[in-house]
């Protein structure tokens, strides 16, 4: 480096002299200083123009960077120095450039900056960066923003081409042309920041309730009234800075978007308070309809605190307050309805649902600028529909709650009573106010609600297990108290036949989890009502027969959708007229009608007895009843037990011995065995007329008559059953319950078989003490093609026996072969008269001694060793 500085103190091949004043560089090679920030015409270092005005001015405490650019056609060695008035400045922060790849001397002494740039190999050309160093304000050049005196920050040339200061070198020739010194002013900034430009203006009037407020807050080089220039800036620390509104300090809500050479000279300020009425994302930020003051004060600027030197004040400057109003508009809007539940027009609505309603008071609906809020004890709502009266609802209804909630309030109505199905429910909001007071306007709606129920058969005629003439006609009402009866769905089997509302050909219903099917259809002889109650009318082209069961099975479903459970009846065929118990007219097997269908005022509630003794009918308080009012035959004249009496008290194979009747039988043999008790037999129970129809895949109807009123079960298999077992199901599998019906007529349903498997049926009664099954009928769902096999076995008087009967006798019949379900249903041969197959052959069984004793029978006899005894007390 020593040998390069040599050279560059011989070089001296061009002389020019520089002006003195600052002028714009000439030349091809030169220095300049451009300062960053910049405050005059220009960043350079006359201001653009060289005068005074246009120089570039600073405060004290201030500090800029000067950039230090060289141009040249050709360099491999260059110097800098920059002298300056230490008393003004402080340089620092010297760093190099990147016109040169290697760099040497930086550095700043005794109010001298130097560095030296160079390359051992090729030039540097052209316009570029020398290098920085940044200066800070110590003192004015002037007091109170003079500018006679200018600071100058001087490129010392020396003497061009002769001396070793500042020199652009071309392999050891100095070829500098021309330097431009910096000049600059230096001042105290003593001029206040001050607000303005707010935002409703001064005194404006019908504000928007959620507009910003705004206005500037400006540090101008002149002060308030002249924004040219700029100072030192806008401190917006809060506090000192204060924004109150009515008193209340709204610096929480401030924000601050600034700029300007120094960065805070402008800043536009916005306040956007939260909402009054503490509502999450309500855009309002005003209360409606109120006076507010502004007051903007407190504000300073950046004036350094030791810029007096000169005898300028002291910073920093704090501004003059400002004082503005404006008046927000009122509020005109009033509360809305804007949230139900039920939604207004659905459907499909629980009959039990609550009604919630939410009333908003907005500016705008929709949207999310609150009015002055709803007065909850203004609010009415009126509920009604065709099965729930006007109610009218109000904060303090027990049946209504009250929930606070955003922009409003929410009513629940729980209404104290369910709506009905299928109806619709209005809703009227009205008299709703808010705080000004607003009142709505009514707003009215409807829902409806869901049809949940399946239709219904009711007045059934003739009903279930009466009678009905061969040429009787059947009627029966389907209702549906929701959306009503899909007539389309409506589908009838009476007796073989399906039957619709119109006559068609293949078809199908299906139930729950089943589906039957049918070839054709014919229409329904009448059909009247509406789809909430049709009846319909069936008067089967051919008589019925008489003897025999008629069943009806009714399948439906709503508009809906909802599906009811198959109904299923039957009646009996008799020769006569039809019967309906509770018209007050004796018909078919009726033996009284007192016009009511209630039990224990004289006619039973099945109008088959007159509820007296004597009448064979064990009923009411009755221990017995043997069809006549005689003492002494074992059932007193009020159908009370009484002892035996004597020998006409015995019964056939038994004798009077004095005080019991006692078994005649032989002790041994195989001549028969059994016994009776020491009272006449009451009248004989049987069975008759028993048939099976099928009702779908997995359900049967069984019916038959009795020859007394009596109760109804049915024992059931899938395997045939000569013998009997043993009581109470006497072998079979499977049983229903027992119906206490006291009918002559019965019919029981069979649900849960397999489809396509063959069952066997036998029906069992209960009547004046004896328990008393029929004989077996056979059926395999789905419709099948069946040989039915029946076994007979009628029961009438019951003498006490020693041998054994005839075995009951099985009758073939073939199945019918027409539409409806084959059954078991056929001729009923004369009954066999004897006791039914209950009893095994003879075991060695001896009754010796039969008598009552209190509430006590005491039977004494023999039998072989591990005999079973069954008996049967009646």
């Amino acid at each position: 480096m020593t040998k390069f500085l040599n050279v560059v103190l011989i070089a001296a091949l061009l002389l020019t002299a520089l002006p003195v004043n600052a002028a714009t560089p000439s030349g091809t090679d030169w220095f300049q200083l451009l300062a960053s920030p910049f405050t005059g015409g220009d960043n350079t270092g006359d201001g653009g123009t060289g005068l005074p005005a246009d120089l570039n001015y600073f405060y004290v405490g201030q500090a800029f960077t000067t950039t230090m650019q060289i141009q040249s056609a050709n360099t491999n060695a260059s110097n800098i120095w920059i002298d300056y008035d230490t008393v003004k400045v402080t340089a620092s922060n010297l760093t190099t450039g990147t016109y040169f790849p290697s760099w040497s001397g930086q550095t700043i002494s005794g109010g001298r900056v130097k560095s030296t740039g160079y390359r051992t190999t090729g030039y540097s050309n052209g316009l570029g960066n020398f290098g920085t160093v940044r200066w800070t304000m110590n003192e004015p050049t002037a007091v109170n923003y003079g500018t006679g005196a200018a600071l100058t920050l001087d490129i010392n040339v020396g003497v061009i081409g002769q001396t070793t200061e500042s020199n652009i070198s071309l392999d050891g020739n100095d070829m500098l042309d021309d330097a431009e010194d910096f000049q600059m002013h230096i001042w105290a900034d003593t001029k206040k920041p001050y607000a303005l430009n707010p935002v409703p203006t001064h005194g404006s009037i019908n504000v928007a309730v959620e507009d910003n407020y705004t206005f500037d807050l400006r540090d101008s080089k002149n002060g308030e009234g002249d924004n040219t220039g700029v100072g030192t800036g806008v401190n917006t620390a809060t506090p000192p800075g204060a924004i109150t509104f009515n008193g209340s300090d709204y610096t929480a809500w401030d924000a601050y978007a600034c700029s300007g050479v120094w960065g805070t000279n402008l800043c536009n300020v916005t306040v956007n308070p939260n909402s009054p009425s503490g509502i999450a994302g309500d855009l309002r930020n005003w209360e409606y309809n109120t006076l507010y003051n502004v007051v903007i004060s407190g504000f300073q600027d950046l004036a350094s605190p030791t810029q007096n030197q000169l005898g300028d004040a002291n910073g920093p400057n704090t501004m003059d307050a400002k004082n503005w109003t404006f008046t927000t508009e009122a509020d005109t809007v009033a509360p809305r309805v804007v949230a139900e539940t039920p939604n207004r027009g659905s459907v499909n609505n629980s009959v039990s649902t609550n009604i919630t309603i939410d009333v908003h008071d907005k500016k705008f609906y929709p949207g999310n600028i609150s009015g002055t809020g709803v007065n909850a004890a203004s609010c009415r709502f009126n509920v009604s529909s065709p099965s729930f009266a006007l109610t009218t609802y109000q904060q303090g209804h027990p049946d209504v709650t009250v929930t606070a909630i955003d922009y409003g309030y929410r009513f629940t109505i729980n209404p104290a009573s369910d709506f009905s199905q299928n109806e619709v429910v209005t809703v009227s909001a009205y008299d709703c106010a808010d705080l000004v007071p607003n009142v709505m306007v009514t707003d009215t709606w409807t829902f409806t609600t869901a049809d949940t129920d399946p239709p219904y058969v009711d007045q059934r005629n003739p009903g279930n297990d009466q009678g009905i003439i061969p040429a009787g006609s059947i009627i029966f009402h389907v209702k549906d108290d929701g959306s009503g009866v899909d007539l389309a769905s409506l589908v009838v089997y009476v007796n073989g036949i399906y039957y619709k509302n119109a006559a068609g050909g293949a078809g199908s219903v299906t139930t729950n989890g089943t589906r039957i099917t049918y070839a054709s259809t014919t229409a329904f002889t009448a059909l009247a009502g509406t789809p909430n109650d049709y009846t319909v009318t069936i008067d089967p082209a051919g008589d019925f027969v008489a003897g025999e069961s008629v069943p009806v099975i009714i399948y439906a479903k709503d508009v809906s959708n909802n599906l009811m459970e198959r109904d299923v009846y039957a009646m009996a065929v008799g020769g006569g007229t039809g019967q309906v118990c509770g018209n007050s007219v004796i018909e078919g097997n009726e033996v009284c009608d007192d016009g009511n269908t209630a039990g224990g005022d004289g006619c039973s509630a099945n109008c088959l007895s007159t509820e007296v003794c004597g009448n064979n009918l064990k009923e009411l308080t009755e221990q017995c009843d043997d069809g006549n009012t005689v003492a002494g035959d074992g059932c007193s004249a009020t159908c009370q037990f009484e002892g035996v009496a004597g020998p006409v008290s015995c019964g056939t194979n038994t004798t009077w011995n004095g005080t019991v009747c006692v078994s005649s039988c032989p002790a041994g043999g195989s001549t028969g065995s059994g016994g009776s008790p020491g009272i006449n037999p009451l009248l004989g129970v049987n069975l008759s007329s028993i048939t099976v129809n099928q009702i779908n895949e997995s359900s049967v109807l069984v019916s038959w008559l009795s020859n007394v009123p009596a109760t109804s079960r049915v024992i059931y298999d899938m395997s045939e059953h000569l013998s009997m077992g043993a009581a109470p199901n006497y072998g079979y599998v499977n049983s229903t319950r027992e119906y206490a019906n006291n009918s002559t007529y019965h019919s029981v349903v069979i649900d849960g078989l397999q489809a396509g498997e063959l069952y066997y049926f036998r029906p069992v009664i209960r009547a004046n003490g004896q328990e008393v099954y029929g004989y077996e009928v056979r059926m395999a769902p789905l419709f099948a093609t069946q040989t039915i096999e029946k076994t007979i076995q009628t029961i009438s008087d019951q003498p006490a026996v020693c041998l054994p009967v005839a075995a009951p006798r099985p009758v073939a019949t073939p199945a019918p072969t027409a539409s409806r379900p084959s059954s078991g249903a056929g001729s009923v041969p004369a009954p066999v008269t004897g006791q039914p197959d209950l009893v095994s052959p003879w075991s060695g069984l001896k009754i010796e001694n039969i008598e009552k004793q209190a509430d006590q029978i005491l039977i004494q006899g023999f039998a072989s060793p591990n005999a079973k005894l069954k008996l049967y007390i009646y």
